[in-house]
């Protein structure tokens, strides 16, 4: 797209007029339509689950994944009079938790009264889709150019403001790595000028703990700055806040919530900062530093209010975990808050998880892509150049220190992602179950298998082989620094239950992002075998499926800090580069046992493959 046209051109045709009521969004309404469920396939309790088995693909629906059920009919207790029906239900619970039935009848009720679900509409919540186009509409042609730096900006250098030296820093372990401080002088100076400054943070870098140094050395050192710092997510938006209120005093920082949150969910620490919609949008100006998430931040200065309220500019906008989030998601904290001379930071790591769209139509106009990615493939200023293939430091620095994993966790990831510049610095000295090669590849050849009421996978082999190496890694380990990590949810709850009450923690790629153990396990759960149902053990043709996501296989394979199991059909992974480069890597090294792989005899002979 940007290489046939020029961001002018590609904002233009994004505007409301061309886009809010044609293809994208009236394709992906007509889409989420085409799930609703009529009242004859309905029963009390309310089975959801039999009723997605053949309308989901495998891995539409997410956790806390909500629908929104609207029944012109209830049933209740005498007296009272019937009324609308609405609720929301989790369709995690039905589709893929199996609830018992207790828990299906708890959900059905509302208020106390027992409903009787008629029909189920699937409805396109277009909130977001349009304050996304809202913002857009917004981005002028001078606010595109400061967005998408063209190749030659910023010929002449901005003077430094501040002078930073490593007894001002709050984190002095920063004082000892070169790329953190580089990073924190560059945002608190303002080096890459009136264009984004990017923080790519690849796994275990400390690019959360670079950025709070960053932010509070902005809040300490420069008095007239007035700083928003946004997350994609609640969890993240949390986690920063409770960081900066570490440095920052309570009087001058605020962690504004949406409508719908509640203060008891919150960490404690964070309760005397806090404030919910819309009280936090109006309090703004009293606070230094607000905390959010992009999609609150959407409300910040937006159409609708009094005409006395005043636009709110920031001097600073900082985006953690950028990556995740879409470009217009990201509009939200960048249209309606900022001015010429405010200074745009995004932090992230774009070859991790991306924004979540599930939307087929969606993808093909390339709306998974984040601004942060895009910024990084098409934009020459955050790209090596020169004779020594560097990154420019005035708009780019890379964290290459890794504070997580063993060497040789890092060894492949690197090769594959990060120009194999990451470098170990966690001294780990560690060595389990028998090995000095901190990986473990164990080749099981079992079908996976579907549950009559799920869309996910399971291989009961493969938990089979999970379990006996729990059994034996709790001689060395406590639960809590055992992890687990599946794609697929029904691999999750089947481990899950076999493991029974346990600090273990058990979950997709998806909720592993950002976390670490030190010890994780991988269940790749498809084989070459293919599905075998347990209705007629007829075998369909294996596929990949989630495994050939790069960014799910990054995530997973960088958990680990002193030791990785992964287990897995080897024939079927190897069709897939990333992961036969790994299996190979752990061949060579002896790490690998389980099935007969030829390929593991051929590369220990040293036959020509």
């Amino acid at each position: 797209v940007l290489a046939a046209e020029t961001m002018e051109q590609l904002f233009q045709r994004l505007s409301i007029s061309s886009v809010v009521n044609t293809t994208p969004v009236v394709r992906l309404q007509t889409h989420i339509q085409s799930f609703k469920i009529n009242p004859e396939d309905l029963t009390y309790p309310p089975q959801f689950a039999p009723l997605f088995k053949n309308k989901f693909s495998e891995g539409p629906l997410q956790p806390k994944d909500k629908i929104f059920c609207k029944s012109v009919k209830t049933f209740m207790a005498p007296g009272l009079n019937p009324s609308t029906y609405k609720n929301f239900l989790h369709v995690l619970l039905y589709a893929q938790e199996y609830a018992e039935e207790d828990e299906l009848h708890k959900c059905a009720r509302f208020d106390g009264r027992a409903v009787i679900c008629r029909r189920v509409n699937f409805i396109l919540n277009r909130s977001n889709f349009i304050r996304g186009h809202g913002c857009i509409e917004e981005m002028t042609t001078s606010r595109i150019a400061r967005l998408f730096p063209l190749k030659g900006a910023l010929t002449v250098k901005v003077p430094s403001q501040f002078k930073l030296t490593k007894t001002d820093l709050l984190n002095k372990n920063i004082a000892d790595n070169e790329e953190q401080f580089a990073a924190v002088n560059g945002i608190l100076n303002a080096t890459s000028g009136i264009y984004p400054y990017l923080l790519f943070g690849p796994p275990g870098t400390g690019k959360t703990v670079t950025l709070v140094e960053a932010i509070s050395q902005v809040f300490f050192q420069n008095k007239a700055a007035k700083i928003l710092v946004c997350a994609p997510s609640n969890t993240a938006a949390n986690l920063l806040a409770v960081r900066l209120s570490e440095n920052i005093p309570e009087a001058s920082i605020m962690r504004g919530l949406s409508r719908t949150h509640k203060l008891e969910n919150l960490p404690a620490n964070l309760a005397n900062i806090s404030l919910i919609a819309p009280l936090w949008q109006k309090s703004i100006g009293q606070f230094h530093v607000v905390v959010t998430t992009l999609s609150s931040a959407g409300w910040i200065n937006a159409p609708g209010r009094k005409k006395n309220q005043t636009n709110y500019v920031f001097s600073h906008v900082f985006i953690d975990e950028a990556g995740q989030s879409t470009e217009t998601e990201a509009l939200f904290a960048i249209a309606r808050t900022t001015n010429s001379q405010s200074l745009l930071v995004l932090s992230g790591d774009p070859y991790q998880m991306g924004p979540v769209v599930k939307s087929e139509v969606a993808k093909h106009y390339r709306f998974e892509i984040s601004l942060m990615e895009r910024l990084m493939k098409t934009s020459s200023v955050y790209k090596k150049t020169g004779p020594k293939n560097q990154l420019d430091p005035r708009f780019i620095t890379k964290l290459v220190k890794n504070f997580r994993s063993h060497e040789d966790l890092l060894e492949v990831p690197s090769f594959l992602f990060y120009d194999n510049e990451l470098v170990a610095c966690q001294p780990i000295h560690n060595f389990y179950l028998k090995t000095a090669f901190p990986l473990i590849f164990h080749g099981v050849l079992g079908a996976h298998s579907r549950d009559p009421k799920s869309t996910s996978l399971f291989n009961s082999q493969e938990v089979n082989e999970v379990l006996t190496y729990i059994d034996k890694l709790r001689w060395i380990f406590p639960d809590e620094e055992i992890g687990i990590i599946s794609p697929y949810r029904s691999q999750v709850r089947h481990i899950k239950k076999r493991l029974g009450e346990t600090s273990i923690m058990v979950g997709s790629t998806e909720e592993y992002q950002g976390q670490e153990r030190r010890v994780i396990l991988i269940s790749t759960v498809r084989s070459s075998l293919g599905l075998e149902t347990a209705l007629n053990n007829a075998k369909q043709a294996p596929s990949l499926g989630f495994l050939t996501s790069e960014r799910r296989f990054n995530v997973a394979v960088t958990r680990a800090k002193e030791l990785m199991l992964i287990i897995g059909d080897p024939d079927l992974l190897s069709k897939e580069p990333n992961w036969k480069l790994l299996i190979d890597f752990i061949i060579l090294n002896g790490g690998y046992t389980g099935c007969k792989y030829q390929r593991a005899t051929q590369l220990l002979g040293g036959t020509r493959i």
